[in-house]
């Protein structure tokens, strides 16, 4: 009559692994969580399937009506290290693709974009009580992600007044400072350009935004303000121009 083999496996034999990863991001949890379970898996697996193929019964009722303990010979040593060592290789292999696939189809990219605003200056007399001003604002996408701007208000690049100034004016920027010392002046008003049309910058590229002021010819300094938001947060890049002596 043949005999029956019973294998089985019991949940004490396999503890939990609960890694602390609380504090890592969704996506590396998810992938640690993933693996790790793919690791206890084929462990649980291989060693299953090692114990059934030797032929000894893993029960304890089948194993106390053993006449004798089996031999094992070194053939039977090398076959289970080799086994073994496939498992393990396989494991290795599903987990580098899982890795590789994650990191391939963007799991790990940026999604807040990094760029910075600069500005180029020049100016010159069309008159004797005017000078025309080209102002030429920079994007530059330092990051991995499209960096875009839609057309609206708080886009815009504004052209303020400094010197010459009045003692009253002066007398109305201390007040300004006494209700917050993180309030900016409120300089007088000269012109402003809105973004006329929507602009995209390619990461690792540079867009150029190029802008005419006509202003009066006694304005001596300003203060050339643009400021661009987009979902996340906002870049601005504050100058002071001195237009006398020019």
């Amino acid at each position: 009559m043949a005999s029956m083999v019973l294998c089985f496996a019991t949940d004490n034999d396999y503890p939990v692994v609960s890694p602390n990863v609380s504090r890592a991001s969704p996506q590396i949890r998810s992938l640690t969580k993933t693996a790790i379970q793919i690791l206890i898996g084929a462990s649980l697996l291989a060693t299953i399937a090692v114990g059934c193929a030797s032929g000894n019964p893993v029960s304890p009722a089948t194993a106390s009506h053993q006449a004798t303990p089996l031999t094992v010979t070194p053939t039977d040593h090398l076959k289970r290290i080799v086994s073994i060592t496939k498992d393990i290789v396989q494991i290795v292999a599903i987990v580098a693709a899982a890795t590789w696939a994650s990191y391939r189809f963007g799991l790990f990219r940026e999604r807040v974009p990094r760029g910075a605003i600069s500005r180029e200056v020049t100016h010159r007399p069309l008159t004797d009580s005017a000078f025309h001003l080209s102002l030429t604002v920079i994007f530059s996408n330092a990051g991995h992600v499209l960096w875009s701007f839609e057309p609206a208000r708080q886009n815009l690049t504004t052209i303020q007044h400094m010197k010459p100034i009045t003692s009253d004016h002066i007398m109305i920027l201390e007040q300004q400072r006494d209700v917050g010392p993180d309030i900016l002046y409120q300089w007088a008003r000269i012109d402003e350009r809105p973004l006329a049309a929507p602009l995209e910058v390619e990461p690792s590229d540079t867009e150029r935004v190029n802008y005419e002021f006509i202003i009066d010819n006694a304005i001596e300094s300003i203060l050339i303000y643009p400021h661009y938001g987009g979902t996340n947060r906002g870049w601005d890049a504050a100058m002071i121009y001195d237009i006398s002596g020019e």
